[in-house]
């Protein structure tokens, strides 16, 4: 099967999956009350979302660059950030193919390595790997009353009436104590098998660790560890404000507390995750269901996750086109290598 054809299909079937997903979220909704909704919100705040959005964006280009200095190459912030703009656009079309297209423009634009680039990629995405299960866990200490009352709600459906919570946490270190036993006992046996096989998802799996691994020692090794901090930081109190900002725009979320924020872009951040166009469907079920915890219904919680998805995907298409445009119209500047 040839790469085109191999494409095709996964842009289909990924394609399919969103509106799948979308068709089951939205199916017994009256679509038109929440168009008229949205219609009716206060799009001041949606527009100064834009304006966090450019901010992160910019943030992420420039966290990105001083790994890209850190491997020798010296490319501006500006190259950077119309690299990642076209990366995001091109997310829109196949999932992750966004990280290959940034890396790729680099590799014509600035003749920038590209399994460098890719590097310094996999490397910043697993720092905003480390800092997503930093606010999960923030999120399950500072929302531990609504969490802990929602899970009591579905465990007691779950688990019959004789049992106790006490008897499942006994199961549990139970089934941990069995497997880690079996771990130790057969790990030898693991190692060597991982070693000795040939099978490309563990050989694929085993190359992304190690770059990874690579990757985050560039990070480590940076001189300039306090930019690249500060500048995470900017990128998750953007996503950060990004998200609480557009409660205020509809009647129904403007009451919501600075928690629920937090919990929306962390739970939203896994429905992008999906595999799926732009994390369509996904994001719309994940963020609703985020939204009940907080006493929103269902209906206006798909609305506010329609506002917020569709106005950020149409600023990710409008910049990323503009961005396309940029690099296929104009010529960069003599390639430099530090």
């Amino acid at each position: 099967m040839n790469s085109k054809l191999k494409q095709t299909i996964q842009y289909g079937l990924s394609l399919l999956l969103g509106l799948g997903l979308l068709y089951y979220v939205f199916r017994n909704e009256d679509i038109d009350k929440i168009w008229q909704e949205i219609k009716g919100a206060d799009y001041s705040w949606v527009l100064i979302t834009y304006g966090l959005t450019m901010l992160a964006h910019f943030a992420r280009a420039y966290r990105w660059n001083l790994l890209l200095k850190q491997s020798g190459y010296l490319v501006s912030n500006g190259e950077a950030f119309l690299a990642l703009l076209a990366g995001y656009g091109a997310n829109l079309v196949l999932p992750r193919m966004g990280e290959i297209i940034r890396c790729t423009v680099l590799t014509k634009r600035k003749n920038v390595s590209f399994d460098t680039s890719l590097g310094t990629v996999v490397a910043e995405r697993l720092f905003d790997l480390i800092c997503l299960i930093f606010l999960l866990s923030a999120t399950i200490v500072w929302q531990y009353d609504v969490l802990f009352e929602f899970t009591q709600k579905i465990l007691s459906g779950l688990i019959d009436n004789k049992a106790s919570l006490i008897h499942l946490l006994y199961f549990f270190i139970g089934a941990g104590v069995f497997l880690l036993i079996a771990f130790l006992l057969l790990r030898q046996k693991l190692q060597l098998y991982l070693q000795q096989s040939q099978h490309p998802l563990l050989i694929k799996g085993k190359e992304f660790i190690k770059g990874a691994r690579i990757g985050f020692l560039s990070v480590l090794q940076l001189p300039n560890k306090t930019a690249f901090l500060v500048s995470t930081l900017v990128i998750w109190v953007s996503y950060y404000f990004m998200a609480y900002l557009i409660f205020f725009s509809l009647p129904a979320t403007a009451g919501l507390a600075m928690g629920a924020g937090l919990a929306v872009l962390v739970m939203g951040a896994f429905g992008i995750a999906a595999p799926v166009q732009g994390g369509i469907g996904a994001y719309h079920w994940i963020v609703s269901q985020t939204l009940l915890l907080y006493g929103i219904s269902e209906t206006d919680g798909k609305t506010y996750a329609t506002l917020a998805h569709a106005s950020q995907m149409l600023l990710t298409i409008v910049f990323s086109l503009v961005s396309f445009a940029i690099i296929l119209l104009t010529s960069p500047k003599n390639h430099d290598r530090a």
